[in-house]
């Protein structure tokens, strides 16, 4: 039997290199992001509730519609595991295209594995799409509603700015440059259809 949505929280670290970089990202949105990794702390946190039994009735509930396959809830986590997973495979590709770039009997490297502009520009974009089709998910609103997503960017606070603020920082700033925008764009208009049905996460994200 697969995890339950309590399991998955507890498992989570205390102290990571990921939760570190997110602690020093504090000063973007200070005082709001708190590293829980405790279910019933977190419905505690969330509800305002102390009472046990409310407790445990939403932790059995977030149970059920979490392993519930038909849900949106799962498909949105699966969405995140995506991208989670497939950050780690781009890191490595445009850090073996970097080394080859730099080494020279090692040039196949840069022959055989993506730019690393290339790498990380579609490596932001899956992130940022999922972000999207996540909020229409868990919004229950249709998944080409942009505008409603750019506006509601806006009102994000707590975790939901914690993770923008990390995706642009980490995923765009650092790797591309303060000009990133404008990177991303002339990378994906150069794209080609074909090199985007090689992206295992844009194929996965499209069949999801």
């Amino acid at each position: 039997m697969s995890k339950s949505i309590p399991e998955h929280v507890n498992s989570l670290r205390k102290r990571s290199v990921t939760v570190y970089v997110l602690r020093s990202l504090d000063f973007l949105v200070p005082g709001d992001w708190e590293n829980i990794v405790d279910f019933e702390e977190m419905v505690i946190k969330v509800t305002g509730e102390k009472d046990p039994a409310i407790i445990k009735a939403v932790t059995n509930r977030a149970d059920v519609l979490f392993r519930d396959r038909s849900e949106r809830y799962r498909r949105a986590w699966s969405l995140y595991k995506t991208v989670d997973s497939t950050d780690r495979f781009l890191a490595t590709a445009a850090l073996a295209n970097k080394i080859g770039e730099r080494v020279r009997f090692l040039s196949l490297l840069e022959r055989i594995t993506p730019k690393a502009d290339k790498a990380q520009t579609v490596d932001f974009s899956m992130k940022l799409t999922v972000e999207l089709l996540n909020f229409c998910l868990i919004n229950g609103i249709p998944g080409d509603s942009i505008g409603d997503f750019v506006a509601a960017l806006g009102t994000y606070s707590k975790d939901e700015l914690m993770r923008m603020s990390a995706l642009v920082c980490l995923d765009g700033i650092l790797p591309l440059g303060p000009d990133f925008s404008r990177v991303v764009l002339n990378t994906l208009d150069k794209l080609s259809p074909d090199e985007l049905e090689d992206n295992r996460t844009f194929r996965t994200i499209r069949k999801d």
